[in-house]
């Protein structure tokens, strides 16, 4: 993207266009649809991926306990019950 911003000249904005002039623009890429997840790693999830383990304990509407730990402010309890799911091996938190 090539361009100016408010106080960018006429003049300024004509450079640019003559300097870009015989410039194609960029080919997008063929992106894989994924299912693409985000935290500390990425995760995608596609049709080669063989199983992934969901720790649904962290999920306030259907872990009473958890979301008695949210509604109470007890952030570093509701903090261990995420951690333990991913220790027993939960690739994504509910």
């Amino acid at each position: 993207i090539v361009g100016g911003c408010c106080g960018t000249t006429p003049a300024h904005i004509a450079a640019i266009a003559q300097a870009v002039a015989e410039l194609a623009p960029r080919t997008v890429p063929e992106v894989e649809k994924k299912l693409r997840l985000s935290g500390l790693e990425p995760f995608n999830v596609g049709a080669d991926s063989l199983f992934v383990n969901v720790g649904e304990r962290t999920n306030v509407t259907g872990a009473k306990a958890f979301a008695r730990m949210i509604l109470e402010g007890r952030f570093d309890d509701a903090l261990a019950v995420a951690r333990q799911q991913v220790e027993n091996g939960a690739q994504v938190i509910d």
